[in-house]
């Protein structure tokens, strides 16, 4: 038996070290809500996260326990930084909801009495199903977190790669490279059960499969 580890929530991500405040209040677009936690979010907590979010930062998407293993945080999805027609590219901003708001997620002590903008912060990428061209407002489908350095290139390459494989059909949610170059590459399965977990490395111009597991919350 495989033994369940925890998963990458939807963004989550590396700490990069950011100095940010609690802004005025303000009015933001409703975003998409994504995940069993998001769903949660009345239209006063979305008002609420609005509050302390970066001056000018409009997320078009929340999102949170689309995962095995998770912890009830928020992910903000920030506007696309970069855009072409095979691949967008943008920030993700993590928050903590105030203790007991946030129903089904792991038990973690210490949660804060209000909504909480961490310095964690990592990036997603995005790109169109296949045959397809962008919709013109970002959308949750094709929704990759990464984690690690990856050129456009690389991130094109390597959802070639899985997109050519016809055992792993299913959404790429998460890419994250360890300290040695292996990629993991992490798959919703389209039966939607568990995640597909596979390390692959490069070797001159192909990626070799190290290891595939599949990985149940039981």
């Amino acid at each position: 038996m495989i033994r369940p580890i925890a998963c990458v929530v939807i963004a989550v991500l590396f700490s990069v070290p950011t100095l940010l405040g609690a802004g005025a209040q303000r009015a933001m677009d409703v975003p998409i809500l994504q995940g069993r936690f998001a769903v949660q979010l009345s239209p006063q907590d979305i008002a609420n996260i609005a509050r302390i979010l970066p001056q000018g930062a409009e997320p078009w998407l929340l999102g949170g326990g689309d995962c095995l293993f998770c912890v009830a945080m928020i992910a903000a999805y920030l506007p696309p930084t970069t855009e072409t027609a095979e691949l967008r590219r943008g920030r993700v901003l993590v928050l903590l909801p105030p203790a007991g708001l946030i129903k089904g997620g792991m038990p973690t002590p210490n949660y804060p009495t209000s909504w909480v903008l961490t310095d964690t912060s990592g990036l997603y990428a995005q790109v169109p199903p296949v045959g397809q061209s962008f919709d013109p407002a970002p959308g949750v489908r094709n929704l990759i977190s990464l984690v690690g350095d990856f050129s456009d290139a690389e991130l094109l390459n390597i959802v070639g790669f899985v997109r050519t494989n016809n055992r792993w059909v299913g959404s790429l949610e998460v890419l994250s490279r360890d300290a040695v170059g292996v990629v993991q590459v992490q798959i919703r399965p389209a039966s939607g059960h568990g995640r597909l977990l596979l390390r692959i490395r490069r070797e001159e111009q192909n990626w070799i499969i190290i290891s595939e597991s599949l990985v149940t919350a039981d």
